[in-house]
């Protein structure tokens, strides 16, 4: 088997070890964040991601990451548009898969330039911050919750 060979085997099976990541976090955050909801998902929800987002390239963990937001929020797709209609429900979907595009890049980053005691802690505190920041800068605040 010839280097050209290898390479392209090794960027496939990256490909689809990123793809099931970002399809595994997806599920665990639509079971999370469904109007049933099933709370202890969301601590495993980012887990297949952020162990996957380290050894792709910074673009692929950002698109993986932004397929697993819009995964997320298909689980109250129909329920948004429902209350707002279905400019409110995209936005919502655009607006979490932005928010884990972020999470997966900065992740992925913190992976590939920091020891990894301390990458470890990046994602999770980059989360908060965004969860903090966001009713900050939003017209509605935090909606109530």
């Amino acid at each position: 088997m010839n280097t050209e060979e290898s390479t392209a085997v090794r960027a496939r099976r990256q490909l689809w070890i990123g793809l099931g990541g970002a399809l595994l976090t997806g599920a665990f955050l639509a079971g999370a964040l469904s109007l049933s909801v099933n709370w202890w998902w969301a601590w495993l929800a980012p887990l297949p991601l952020l162990l996957t987002t380290a050894r792709l390239r910074w673009f692929a963990a950002a698109g993986f990451g932004a397929l697993s937001g819009a995964i997320a929020s298909a689980s109250l797709f129909t329920y948004l548009a429902g209350l707002g209609g279905f400019e409110a429900a995209a936005g919502s979907t655009l607006a979490r898969a932005a928010q884990f595009a972020l999470i997966a890049l900065v992740s992925h980053l913190a992976f590939t330039r920091l020891p990894p005691l301390v990458g470890v802690f990046v994602a999770p505190a980059f989360a908060a911050g965004l969860d903090v920041v966001t009713p900050l800068l939003s017209p509605h605040g935090s909606a109530g919750s």
